[in-house]
């Protein structure tokens, strides 16, 4: 695929034009945690409230059907994203919500341990916790994951279990290291021994090119706000997995009767209620727009300008980068606290006095903080519309950073 225009793509968003009160242009780098939306997703999102609103499957009527379509040929567009089949997809609030229902559901029918990173998100951390389960973590060799460990905690886990083989969920990408997980090994490994597989890809499904079959996930979650598109999430469940349903209402039955109720076949069994119709038909737009710049080229761009991150960052007499050097997608995380005792909040709040967007703190990801012995971290995220002009004013204003306050 031939390389992008990003002088092209950067026109679709407003947001990058901006010029603030002090002169300042905004420099966007808070993409790990939501990715800015092009006007063409913003401008569906209107149009579809003002001329198509309607609930979707219950209504005869022609604007009940013809909101129906689209959200189904949405859900149809999601599936060829991630190389599975509509009837596996299913919309949700966001990816914590999916990753809710993945370890409620795999706790019903009798599952009790979970082999997890240490690099989780607190969204694959929590509902686990929340429903019981034992609870078994990989370590960090370096800043990636110690695989040795891994190995072992199978074993372990398979020796202890009963009535089941466990889970294993891990995140494809590090919100915090950046690191990219060899996951298609490692649920190799663990299909092997009968394990069922989680996988976030809140990190991932905006840079990389997933393949549901390849990863071997039985489960993975994502965010529709992360990869231009409004806050709506997606959860994809193997066909052949029997999982229960998180919320009850209507839609996800089949039967109701005063004292028992029959479930929807999936994926409506997961869609209690009037699901989050607009948003999931945005979504599709989204990755529309993602696929006409092709996820090769976000994936050349990423390493190419964190690579150039890396390197200049490198230069700050004092500046601690928290990243494997070789195996990065489009996260830096860096620290000045331990040498030059600057908390991580101050160095974001004085990247905002220069229009640079940051994100400072433990990135819910305390367990893993706690693990480095490092309270909070600033981080810079990277997108296919930021340029090598938006990491060189980064580094000059952490230079500026560094000198206030030495002094």
């Amino acid at each position: 695929m031939e390389s992008f225009d990003q002088g092209i793509a950067r026109s679709e968003f407003p947001e990058l034009e901006r010029v603030l009160p002090n002169g300042k242009r905004v420099v966007y780098l808070d993409n790990a945690a939501t990715s800015l939306m092009p006007v063409q997703v913003a401008e569906f999102l209107k149009d579809f409230y003002l001329t198509h609103k309607a609930n979707v499957h219950r209504g005869s009527h022609f604007l009940s059907n013809e909101a129906t379509d689209m959200y189904e040929q949405s859900r149809q567009v999601v599936a060829r994203f991630i190389n599975a089949d509509a009837e596996e997809i299913a919309f949700v609030k966001n990816a914590t919500e999916a990753l809710n229902i993945a370890a409620f559901g795999l706790k019903r029918v009798g599952f009790e341990n979970v082999l997890l990173s240490i690099m989780e998100h607190h969204s694959n951390i929590v509902p686990w916790q929340l429903h019981g389960f034992a609870l078994h973590y990989v370590g960090l060799k370096g800043f990636e994951l110690n695989l040795s460990t891994f190995d072992e905690l199978l074993e372990k886990i398979e020796e202890m279990s009963m009535n089941d083989k466990g889970v294993v969920a891990i995140t494809h990408v590090s919100n915090v290291l950046g690191v990219i997980n060899p996951v298609e090994k490692l649920f190799a490994r663990a299909k092997r021994k009968g394990f069922v597989t989680v996988l976030d890809c809140a990190q991932s499904a905006p840079h990389l090119k997933l393949d549901v079959k390849s990863l071997k996930a039985d489960i993975i979650a994502f965010s529709g706000h992360k990869m231009l598109g409004p806050s709506v999430g997606v959860l994809y469940c193997n066909k052949k997995l029997d999982l229960q349903p998180l919320l009850g209402g209507g839609s996800m039955i089949k039967l109701v009767t005063k004292n028992k109720s029959e479930w929807n076949d999936k994926p409506l069994r997961f869609e209690a209620g009037t699901p989050p119709i607009a948003e999931a038909i945005a979504l599709s737009k989204a990755i529309e727009f993602l696929k006409n710049i092709g996820l090769q080229n976000i994936h050349k761009h990423d390493k190419e300008l964190t690579k150039h991150a890396i390197d200049s960052l490198s230069s700050i007499k004092g500046l601690n980068l928290l990243l494997s050097k070789n195996n990065y997608s489009s996260i830096v995380s860096f620290e000045l606290q331990s040498k030059l005792n600057i908390h991580a909040h101050d160095v974001a709040e004085f990247l905002s006095s220069k229009g640079i967007c940051i994100r400072a703190g433990h990135h819910c990801a305390m367990p893993l903080h706690e693990y480095l012995k490092i309270p909070a971290t600033a981080r810079a995220s990277f997108y296919f519309y930021n340029n090598v002009e938006d990491v060189n004013a980064l580094t000059q204003a952490l230079k500026q950073c560094v000198k206030f306050f030495k002094h």
